[in-house]
């Protein structure tokens, strides 16, 4: 295999997301796009796009989008006549539903889509195995795909596994998640490779999967995108402080995430009322940023007695704009996130990649990611929340070094040495 590239089938399904804000661009989305864009890069590799065939006409318009991925993207060619039909189709509704195209176009399309369809279900049609097996390998970064790249046995496969939180904490999922992740268990091989976003979720995976040992887990460090940097500009920050209703002259935590329970924002929230409270504060306010989960403010309002009642102090930020990130980042006096469990943890990181303090958890894969550059607490402690606001806002030189610790760390996650592990990885195997 050295003296020619791999030919690397990439599972791109999540891409088509790229234009959608919002739940569906989570962690697990910038990690396909960034590790697509270095598989790119890689001089060993020439990449192949496939997705399922209702997720493609969607990825074909991301594509289209995005002039980088137009000019660098080879799609593959591995489709039968109805499917590729059905694909065009899909990728007409979406270019009129985001170009706001005609109605009639719109009714037009779906009749189409319904009529092609329900032809492919009386005659059926599938993936072409002849052309498949001219790959060497398929790389999937968020799901497993369809049964038929599964079970050619002519390809070896690699995945990226990200944690086992619906095992380890099964009362924050719904029992349809809990059962998806049991199957998705039931079908992991030894035959199959899989890259861990930390060692703590490769040691998960060999505890709870018994198919799978050390050898079929290889780690490989998750990254901060370029675009999280030290934020100085102060006329950009004014606009995003006034875009997420951020008071002016008031100083701020900032937390990022999906407002769930496993974020134990309300731990931190309770910890930070107390806080201010203590030390008479009226110019320190507590930006929330991310999606909520149905029932969280609710869940809020009932463990929070105050939580109604401080919307002066608490500001629902919700969903960020990526071009927004690294001013709210660079402008807080330090970042929050004190979750219960990670696979990874990627919003310490950025902060640090935006020269920030953190306070974060001492659990899970958290102290592989901050490292000593951040101050680690007990994320079930109220006490220990409030002496770490303590320490970080009232002693401004131990923030201040901690600050330059958190650029030096961030510097040592790249994602180009994500991918150049797995590309390692895939070339022994295929040797």
């Amino acid at each position: 295999m050295s003296e020619k590239r791999i030919k690397l089938l990439f599972d791109a399904s999540i891409i088509g997301n790229l234009l959608v804000k919002g739940g569906s661009r989570t962690g697990i989305f910038f990690v396909a796009y960034n590790t697509l864009k270095e598989f790119l890069n890689n001089p060993e590799i020439d990449l192949y796009l496939y997705a399922r065939v209702k997720e493609m006409g969607a990825l074909l318009y991301a594509i289209e989008y995005d002039k980088d991925l137009k000019r660098r993207c080879k799609i593959a060619q591995i489709y039968g006549t109805l499917d590729k039909a059905i694909i065009k189709l899909e990728y007409l509704k979406i270019k009129n539903k985001f170009e706001k195209g005609s109605k009639i176009l719109r009714i037009f399309i779906k009749l189409a889509l319904s009529a092609v369809k329900l032809i492919k279900k009386i005659f059926g049609t599938k993936v072409n195995e002849k052309l498949l097996a001219d790959y060497d390998a398929l790389y999937s970064p968020h799901d497993f795909p369809n049964d038929t790249v599964l079970k050619n046995a002519d390809i070896k496969k690699y995945f990226i596994v990200y944690d086992t939180i619906p095992l380890i904490f099964p009362q924050y999922f719904s029992q349809a998640i809990i059962d998806w992740f049991n199957t998705t268990i039931k079908n992991m091989s030894s035959e199959n490779h899989y890259f861990s976003i930390s060692e703590n979720t490769q040691k998960d995976y060999v505890k709870y999967v018994p198919t799978l040992g050390l050898e079929n887990i290889t780690t490989t460090h998750l990254a901060a995108s370029e675009n999280f940097y030290p934020c100085t500009d102060v006329e950009k920050f004014e606009k995003v402080r006034e875009k997420y209703n951020i008071p002016k002259g008031k100083k701020y935590i900032f937390s990022l995430c999906s407002l769930e329970p496993r974020k134990n924002l309300i731990m931190a929230v309770k910890a930070y009322l107390k806080f201010i409270d203590k030390h008479n504060m009226q110019d320190f306010v507590y930006v929330l940023g991310g999606s909520a989960w149905g029932g969280f403010i609710e869940q809020c309002e009932k463990e929070i007695p105050d939580f109604e009642s401080s919307e002066d102090k608490i500001i629902r930020a919700g969903y960020i704009d990526d071009e927004d990130l690294a001013s709210l980042y660079s402008n807080s006096e330090f970042f929050v996130y004190t979750s219960q469990y990670e696979g990874f943890g990627l919003p310490p990181l950025e902060a640090m990649q935006c020269g920030k303090a953190v306070l974060t958890a001492n659990n899970s894969s958290l102290p592989e990611v901050v490292g000593n550059a951040a101050v680690m607490i007990n994320f079930n402690s109220i006490e220990e929340h409030i002496e770490a606001y303590e320490k970080l806002y009232f002693d401004k030189d131990f923030r201040k070094k901690l600050e330059k610790k958190s650029l030096k760390r961030s510097k040592e996650f790249s994602w180009k040495k994500c991918v150049d592990t797995m590309v390692n990885v895939i070339k022994e195997d295929l040797v």
